[in-house]
C-alpha cells in the first residue's frame, strides 16, 4: 500500500517531517507528497527502512505507484 498526501496552507516543514518518520516506522513503501503551490510531487520509496527520493514530477507529469499499478496524473 502506498500514500498520497496534499500539501495545503498552513503545512510547515515540521508536519511534512513528523509524517514522513511514522510512514516510514509504519513501513508504508511508497509516498507521495503533492504540493500545488510548487506544481511539484515528490515520490519517496522504501529502501532498507529509510525513504530514498525516487522521483521529481512536474506538473502535467504521471507518476506510478506500487510498481505501476496506479498511474497518477498531477495537473
Amino acid at each position: 500500500m502506498g500514500l498520497s498526501e496534499l500539501k495545503h496552507a498552513g503545512y510547515t516543514l515540521e508536519d511534512w517531517s513528523h509524517k514522513r518518520w511514522a510512514y516510514e516506522a509504519a513501513g508504508v513503501p511508497e509516498y507521495l507528497l503533492v504540493d500545488p503551490d510548487e506544481r511539484l510531487g515528490v515520490l519517496l520509496d522504501l529502501e532498507s527502512e529509510r525513504y530514498q527520493e525516487a522521483a521529481r514530477i512536474e506538473w502535467s507529469g504521471l507518476v506510478a505507484l506500487l510498481g505501476g499499478q496506479i498511474t497518477i496524473k498531477l495537473d
